[in-house]
């Protein structure tokens, strides 16, 4: 792609010649239309100026492959108004030479093929924050996929959760960052990241018993300042610690630093995944938890990044590396389930692939992209 960086420099004289332009619009076509016919130059310049402007005005601008810059309006614009200081000398009577005329035509087919030649061949994705208003009804929708929620057989399964969240406000009561909990009477599948209270970030995960949760986290009060939330659970077990005797099998992390834990002395009791034929199937979402009459509850609103799932038990150091983008996530690591930078503005908010290329998620009601300078 050609790229251009011109300024806007048309004389003020030009001003007065205004009618010529707009001579162009239906209002005044027959007003210019008698000009042209009392005058030949006039009728070809005009032709020329036509062309321009239909060729500037039926583009499409933008960032996307196909469209073009907005600044490339400024090639045919100079083009246009050089046309336009020639009429207005005709029409005070000066005299045009035969060369000046030809000379309009070559100009014409110049601006253009240079007008052409700036199309974009790539779409442009600027570096961009995603803001989603839950409250306002704003939500990710990652569709359905055991690869969300199941990671082995019941009582051997690992995974770890981590994401960048920032708050814009507080949620009170609880706001979900991202889900997969589904939950009828006293029947409790899945997992979810959340703050409850408007003070407490955590990770809430079922085990198999009916009510039982796991929900370490830890205090967290700021808004408009990033956090990179992790949550690592192994059935047998993380990092083979224990607690009194029994298995730490959920950690929380804040920034890289394990904040909380908790433990299980009850070998019955195993993470409890929400495809469980006890429930139907849901959708992950973010911003918002999903209820089983398909509406939406426990609301946020904020932003999100770097958000990843893996078909493994993290380590501490595994954790920090991922947060400080150590680690580069390609999508094609044999332990991960789906990962979303979510750091540059997309192409199609309706059809945002992960890195794997075997998920897709949606953009849906209030949210925004916000362009970093």
């Amino acid at each position: 792609m050609k790229t251009i960086n011109r300024l806007i420099s048309i004389p003020s004289i030009f001003l007065s010649m205004l009618f010529i332009m707009a001579s162009l619009n239906s209002c005044s076509e027959e007003k210019n239309k008698d000009i042209r016919e009392r005058n030949p130059d006039i009728e070809l310049l005009g032709e020329s100026l036509t062309l321009l402007k239909t060729t500037r005005d039926e583009a499409r601008y933008g960032t996307i492959k196909g469209n073009y810059p907005e600044e490339s309006k400024q090639i045919l614009n100079d083009a246009m108004a050089v046309i336009a200081r020639l009429i207005f000398r005709i029409e005070n009577g000066e005299t045009i030479s035969e060369a000046e005329i030809a000379q309009v035509k070559t100009m014409t087919q110049n601006a253009i093929a240079e007008f052409n030649a700036t199309v974009r061949t790539e779409t442009l994705l600027y570096d961009a924050e995603l803001y989603v208003d839950g409250d306002a009804g704003g939500y990710i929708d990652f569709g359905i996929s055991s690869e969300y929620s199941r990671f082995g057989e019941n009582g051997n399964q690992a995974y770890t959760v981590e994401l960048w969240v920032k708050y814009k406000a507080l949620p009170g009561g609880i706001g979900a960052i991202v889900s997969t909990f589904v939950e009828n009477g006293g029947v409790r599948c899945g997992w979810m990241l959340n703050m409850i209270n408007s003070d407490y970030l955590r990770m809430s995960c079922t085990s198999n018993l009916e009510h039982q949760m796991w929900e370490p986290g830890d205090g967290f009060t700021d808004i408009e300042k990033w956090v990179h939330v992790a949550a690592v659970y192994n059935d047998k077990g993380v990092d083979g610690d224990m607690d009194n005797g029994s298995p730490v099998v959920l950690k929380y992390y804040e920034n890289g630093v394990m904040a909380n834990k908790s433990s299980n002395s009850n070998p019955s009791m195993y993470y409890n995944p929400a495809d469980d034929s006890k429930l139907p199937s849901l959708p992950m979402i973010a911003f918002a938890q999903h209820t089983l009459d398909g509406s939406r509850t426990r609301t946020m609103q904020g932003y999100i990044k770097h958000f990843r799932i893996w078909k493994t038990a993290k380590s501490p150091d595994e954790i920090v590396k991922l947060m400080n983008g150590t680690t580069v996530v390609t999508g094609n690591e044999s332990d991960l389930s789906c990962a979303w930078p979510f750091d540059k503005q997309v192409e199609d908010d309706l059809n945002i692939k992960d890195l794997t290329g075997r998920h897709t998620a949606v953009l849906k009601g209030s949210y925004q992209w916000i362009i970093l300078p």
